[in-house]
């Protein structure tokens, strides 16, 4: 009801009426509902005078549909643990090339993508590769592991590779994103929602306060592509391998990371696996 709402607001246990966990319009489509999703979910329900209780992956199947088309497709790595790897073959220099936004339709331009002999791997992606085995680095082509190097305790702390450009994407198992080690890369931070109820449906008798699910948003910290600098605010993308993100704050200075709210999309509620 409109008064157990209110009652979270005057609480502060959310941020507003825009909150992107409130099943208001201004919610969710602050997390990520575009206005056109919404509109063929509604047209999909049809008319009917019966009260329905719905979950919440079908609208959100729905919206996936729509912006799936247009979303620009971005790197973001999580911060914790990033492992070194060091190519041979690439060029001595860092460069930027021009790359497609999106790889289905190349009418929505394109973005900036630098390239470097010294990139970043998500620590659980470089966990898991072995001396000779080759992998395709996602935007740019297939490379062979040399070498694992390990600190004193026996953890991964960089990887050797030789960049294999010739080799075929077809032919390997693991499509890794990655992030060219330089200084353009931005903060970013990437906040996942839980329900804030505990209960589907409440009734006119419950007591909010019992049924308040005890945590429900959740931040990681992230590494971000040079790219990313360009984002606007209420901007949808998708993060390559991790889901869609709506832009809740944009890039203004390196102080100040830019955010990403996920964005449901049917079967995943949150991007980073809890």
């Amino acid at each position: 009801s409109k008064r157990k709402l209110q009652w979270l607001v005057d609480q502060g246990r959310v941020d507003g009426w825009d909150d992107p966990r409130f099943p208001t319009v201004a919610g969710i489509l602050r997390r990520g509902m575009s206005v056109a999703g919404l509109k063929a979910f509604i047209l999909s329900m049809g008319a009917s005078k019966n009260t329905c209780l719905m979950g919440w992956d079908k609208i959100w199947a729905t919206n996936k549909a729509v912006i799936d088309a247009t979303a620009h497709r971005y790197t973001a790595l999580l911060g914790v643990g990033l492992v070194p790897l060091t190519l041979r073959g690439a060029p001595a220099a860092p460069y930027a090339e021009g790359i497609h936004a999106h790889p289905k339709d190349e009418s929505l331009g394109k973005k900036v993508r630098i390239f470097a002999s010294a990139v970043l791997l998500q620590a659980d992606d470089a966990a898991g590769l072995t001396e000779g085995e080759e992998v395709t680095l996602m935007s740019w082509g297939n490379v062979i592991v040399r070498r694992r190097v390990t600190d004193a305790g026996g953890a991964l702390a960089s990887l050797e590779a030789d960049l294999h450009v010739e080799g075929s994407v077809k032919t390997t198992k693991k499509k890794l994103t990655w992030l060219a080690d330089t200084p353009e890369l931005v903060d970013v931070q990437l906040v996942d929602y839980d329900f804030l109820l505990l209960k589907d449906k409440v009734e006119e008798a419950d007591s909010i306060e019992d049924i308040l699910t005890p945590v429900t948003k959740f931040v990681d910290a992230a590494r971000g592509e040079f790219a990313m600098r360009q984002l606007q605010r209420g901007q949808v993308v998708e993060i390559e391998r991790r889901g869609y993100y709506i832009c809740d704050r944009p890039f203004v200075r390196s102080a100040d990371p830019i955010v990403l709210l996920f964005v449901p999309n049917g079967k995943k509620m949150m991007g980073v696996q809890r």
